[in-house]
């Protein structure tokens, strides 16, 4: 149990960093856009290229 807890949290870590130093920094410079604008942490949310 404790194993998937690190897991998880791992997960979570490496997700946030992406966003921040890759994602965010992306969609700034118009390189990508969201799909759904209007709700950043949809489940559904999806990248797109420009």
């Amino acid at each position: 149990m404790i194993y998937l807890i690190r897991s998880v949290r791992k997960r979570n870590i490496f997700r946030s960093l992406f966003k921040r130093n890759h994602l965010q920094p992306a969609i700034e410079m118009n390189l990508v856009r969201m799909t759904i604008p209007d709700k950043p942490n949809s489940r559904n949310q999806r990248y797109v290229k420009i």
